[in-house]
């Protein structure tokens, strides 16, 4: 059985691939049952983690005896870490993923860094972190990663990609390593996705599917953004949803509770996941009632992400005042970067 890993990054086109290629192939792709015990395996303490990988291993097993001579593909965002901190857990999260699927192959997607960081701040919007892009970047590199207002915060150059892809390589094998950029994949998606179809061993020419023309998961515009800000501080804070984040103590749910091997007083309860993200979900989402739809329809970020956004998107480059600075040391980073993978495209050190 053939183990295929596709890790994101966040805000590199993954979601399309999720939604418009994955489920299309003739492969395992992302099994529900050994896929949430993988996240939980990254969500469990210490005490807890021997539990959770045996149950794992049972579950891999029942896998590869049911598909010997097939492929799983799966495919999440989460295996990289926490986007909100520019993956300063990385180097974690990578020896999880290969103490779970050490015989895997990865593929990984990048994004120039100062144009991932503009979009990574547009998402912190979604997620109700009512700030402006000068306080979402901290370039003081303090420990705390969150601000006075509970809104999240990061240093920019955790976002060292010579040392994400040094770690896949030292784990994982150089020739295990697919990797791939966002860039060559807005100009030339027909030829990206043959690329990454090739590792598994499919002709593009054998599948089927629509050039979709909208953008799964299309960051604020910044016309949004400033509505939001100014909406935030018009209102009284209790009228304002709570910030949304991914990882720790208040965090969101990663995946499913029913299918999840985690303890569920210690680790389904409402001071480890608050179950609103999005919008004030019900604990029945997503199969919720009309009254519960009513209320997803007319929360704020469905207005502005599915109203405002969709009908008028005026944009700006937010982060100008900050790229000058950040393109000089993303560039020089990036020399090293060139020097373990290659060619690239020109934006990344020109």
């Amino acid at each position: 059985m053939q183990v295929i890993i596709h890790m994101g990054l966040h805000k590199t086109g993954t979601k399309y691939f999720q939604n418009y290629v994955f489920p299309k192939l003739n492969v395992v792709y992302n099994p529900p049952i050994l896929t949430q015990y993988a996240v939980d395996f990254l969500r469990a303490d210490e005490v807890d983690k021997q539990i959770v990988f045996h149950k794992f291993m049972e579950e891999k097993k029942k896998i590869e005896k049911t598909y010997k001579d097939g492929v799983i593909l799966l495919s999440r965002e989460y295996f990289s870490g926490n986007l909100f901190t520019a993956y300063k857990d990385w180097h974690q999260n990578i020896k999880l993923i290969y103490k779970l699927f050490p015989e895997a192959k990865i593929i990984i997607f990048f994004r120039y860094q100062t144009d991932w960081l503009l979009s990574c701040y547009r998402e912190s919007i979604y997620e109700h972190h009512y700030q402006k892009i000068g306080d979402f970047l901290d370039f003081s590199n303090v420990e705390n990663d969150f601000n006075k207002n509970g809104f999240v915060k990061l240093y920019p150059y955790n976002l060292n990609y010579s040392i994400f892809i040094q770690s896949l390589y030292e784990l994982y094998g150089e020739d295990n390593i697919y990797h791939f950029f966002f860039e060559d994949f807005k100009k030339f998606k027909k030829e990206t996705i043959s690329s990454l179809l090739s590792i598994l061993d499919i002709d593009l020419n054998r599948i089927r599917f629509n050039d979709v023309k909208t953008i799964p998961n299309r960051g604020c515009s910044s016309f949004s953004i400033k509505l939001s800000l100014a909406r935030y501080n018009f209102l009284s804070k209790k009228f304002i949803h709570r910030p949304i984040i991914f990882f720790g103590p208040g965090s969101i749910p990663a995946g499913s509770e029913e299918l999840s091997c985690l303890d569920k007083e210690k680790y389904w309860n409402d001071l480890v996941f608050k179950r609103d993200n999005e919008e004030i979900r019900s604990v029945n989402y997503p199969k919720l009632s009309i009254a519960e739809r009513i209320i997803m329809e007319f929360s704020w970020r469905h207005f502005i992400k599915h109203r405002v956004d969709m009908l008028m998107r005026f944009d700006k480059d937010l982060i100008y005042e900050y790229r000058v600075e950040l393109d000089k040391t993303f560039k020089n980073i990036n020399k090293d970067f060139k020097k373990i993978i290659g060619e690239m495209p020109k934006e990344y050190v020109e």
